[in-house]
């Protein structure tokens, strides 16, 4: 699935750095990033106390929160390798 996909770390990389960084390729990772923001929560003007978030937006916040935790550890992972870190 969609978000079995977006918790794979290595994948994530893989696709933004094999399709988006390559100019003869499509975005794939951007597209997929502003497909998940656009579904995460319920459009302008909708009464959310009422309507709720459906379980679309759940998933698709999930992707997010995914990738945004995989592009954390690396950053993480970074800071520890240049011996950055120390506050």
């Amino acid at each position: 699935s969609l978000l079995e996909f977006c918790r794979e770390p290595e994948l994530m990389l893989e696709v933004y750095e094999n399709y988006d960084c390559d100019v003869h390729c499509t975005n794939l990772f951007e597209t997929l990033v502003k497909f998940l923001v656009r579904n995460s929560c319920p459009p302008e003007g909708v009464d959310c106390s009422r309507a709720g978030f459906s379980p679309l937006h759940r998933l698709a916040l999930s992707g997010l929160v995914s990738i945004l935790h995989s592009i954390a550890l690396r950053c993480e992972g970074h800071r520890h390798y240049t011996g950055e870190g120390d506050m």
